[in-house]
């Protein structure tokens, strides 16, 4: 059972199963994943449901949030995907059921996107795309101005959320469909962005239970990332004259802003090539904002609000790789005696005191979600195209 104790840290827990608030006393655990170009997904564990029950809530819409105070707050919407209910022999039932453990998973509302399809592109620019799949799903959604075209690119068998992803990474962007609003990001902007913005305060420094109190640091800290690749990078492309040209990640001066860089000792060269110097630096691009060099993941408590994209700022180690970084994923645990949310973030500088942020426009609150006839859409179908 989840319920809201006297703790600081105790969060208060809705959740709804087609529109209708389900009996909390069955539910004893719940784990959001949030992640940048992936699906949301929920995952519901309860106890004692009735088998009569269980297939009821296939593919029924979902509600859930968790609520730790003033703009502490994570919500999701999204759907019943599957079930896994389980029944073991020998020990007995749970609220008169035979099924004592039922695990209800739940793919946020980009999950009315997996479909696979096949369309051409006209041309296929970030602007086209995004506006278009908004319009279809009744998504709100915001994206960067840009009007790079993708002439190689094509949806061929593949869902609408698969070729929006493709192309997102192709563009050096991350993409994240929380509630109803579609939200694409550049990675090297997110301080500018925000999307969200939060402080991690080591637990040496803290006095009393406080939300995003740091309980464990994991860094991996390096020119070397578990891609194996490095922060330096050269691809190739033809000039007009079939000269072939390099591009290196050295001439290239787009950066995080997230600190001060740290140059590597070796350079990789891409054996990919390009056919154009604007794709050989957004192919540079991409690559660095894939691999950040520096990494970490950070469990801390009552983390509600942190989401892909977004910005944690690490306090009070006294260290070089205190200060802003990257948010790549968000897992939020709850469970009748804890709520602990784990994150992995990334940088690609050390500590600067004096921080100069890349000027963007500013993340705006999207409008709420509703459910209509089953759906989940936004109340309003605002498309934002922001510099």
């Amino acid at each position: 059972m989840i319920y809201k104790s006297a703790s600081p840290l105790s969060p208060n827990i809705t959740l709804l199963l087609d529109n209708v608030e389900v009996n909390y006393t069955s539910v004893y655990s719940a784990d959001l994943h949030l992640e940048e170009n992936k699906h949301d997904l929920l995952v519901i564990k309860m106890a004692g449901v009735p088998a009569r029950l269980i297939l009821d809530y296939l593919n029924t819409p979902v509600y859930f949030a968790i609520n730790s105070g003033i703009n502490r707050v994570q919500e999701f919407c999204g759907y019943v995907s599957n079930i896994e209910p389980i029944n073991v022999a020998n020990a007995g039932t749970v609220n008169k059921s035979a099924f004592q453990d039922v695990h209800v998973y739940c793919l946020g509302a980009s999950y009315v996107m997996k479909g696979a399809k096949s369309a051409r592109w006209a041309p296929p620019t970030l602007r086209t795309v995004v506006s278009t799949l908004s319009k279809r799903y009744g998504f709100s959604a915001d994206f960067p101005s840009d009007n790079y075209i993708l002439n190689d690119l094509s949806q061929v068998g593949e869902s609408d959320w698969e070729f929006l992803v493709k192309m997102v990474d192709r563009c050096g962007y991350r993409v994240s469909l929380n509630g109803t609003h579609l939200h694409v990001w550049d990675p090297f902007a997110s301080t500018g962005r925000l999307p969200s913005y939060h402080e991690l305060i080591s637990a040496n420094s803290v006095m009393g239970a406080q939300p995003c109190t740091i309980l464990k640091f994991d860094g991996a800290l390096g020119a070397i990332t578990d891609a194996g690749a490095t922060p330096s990078s050269t691809t190739a492309f033809l000039d007009n004259q079939g000269n072939i040209l390099q591009v290196s990640s050295n001439n290239i001066k787009s950066n995080s802003y997230l600190g001060k860089s740290i140059p590597s000792r070796f350079e990789s060269f891409r054996t990919t090539s390009a056919v154009s110097f604007q794709q050989a630096q957004r192919e540079i691009e991409r690559i660095k904002k894939n691999n950040m060099p520096f990494e970490a993941t950070t469990s801390i408590t009552a983390g509600a609000g942190v989401v892909p994209g977004g910005v944690v700022n690490v306090l009070n180690y006294g260290s070089d790789f205190d200060g802003r970084w990257y948010v790549r994923s968000v897992h939020h645990e709850i469970n009748q005696n804890h709520y602990v949310t784990n994150l992995k973030v990334a940088k690609d500088g050390v500590y600067t005191e004096n921080l100069q942020v890349s000027p963007t426009s500013n993340f705006k609150k999207p409008p709420k979600p509703s459910l209509i006839g089953g759906s989940w859409v936004a109340t309003s179908r605002k498309v934002n195209e922001y510099v």
